[in-house]
């Protein structure tokens, strides 16, 4: 074996002891990558806290100027057909962010509904964090932003403020949406 040969072979055996090390150390310290929940579209979910659960059942959907919903949860500004079958609609609602809360804190709609949701932040800087979804949007005081997405899983989306110190400190609010 000439010496070129030799520093390649060592070169790599090198390499893969650092890779067997770095791998070993990951796994004692569980920060390497961990596979779970999955996403809408089957993605892994990101690590960190558990943001999706299964809808709780019977579940009111409420409609445009509903007067009977529960305090917390909001009611839509707007519900207009989604499709020319009308089996889904488009759901605009409003919420604000104030002493580190949302208020309404829960939305409910339908599977396969468009979700709009504008948020104001009242008092200070925010977050609208919901991992499932892949959104972390900011949300500076004094300011609105809006964040539309799809319904397109019947489940329970735990949203947050996550420079707020994340859902354990911080603001927290749920998105529902309900089997059809």
């Amino acid at each position: 074996m000439n010496r070129k040969t030799l520093i390649t072979v060592v070169a790599v055996a090198v390499a893969v002891l650092v890779a067997v090390l770095v791998a070993v150390s990951l796994k004692k310290s569980g920060t390497g990558l961990r596979y779970g929940p999955t996403v809408p579209g089957g993605a892994p979910a990101p690590s960190g806290p558990v943001t999706r659960q299964a809808a709780p059942t019977n579940v009111v959907v409420p409609g445009q100027g509903a007067k009977d919903a529960p305090k917390d949860v909001a009611v839509p500004n707007t519900v207009s057909p989604g499709s020319p079958s009308g089996s889904t609609s488009y759901r605009s609602f409003s919420i604000k962010i104030s002493g580190n809360e949302f208020t309404p804190n829960t939305v409910i709609v339908k599977k396969g509904d468009t979700i709009d949701l504008n948020f104001t932040a009242v008092d200070r800087d925010y977050d609208f964090t919901q991992p499932d979804f892949g959104f972390k949007v900011t949300i500076p005081k004094g300011s609105s932003k809006k964040v539309q997405f799809g319904g397109t899983a019947p489940d329970k989306f735990t949203f947050y403020c996550s420079v707020c110190g994340g859902p354990s400190q911080g603001p927290v609010g749920y998105v529902v949406i309900a089997a059809p």
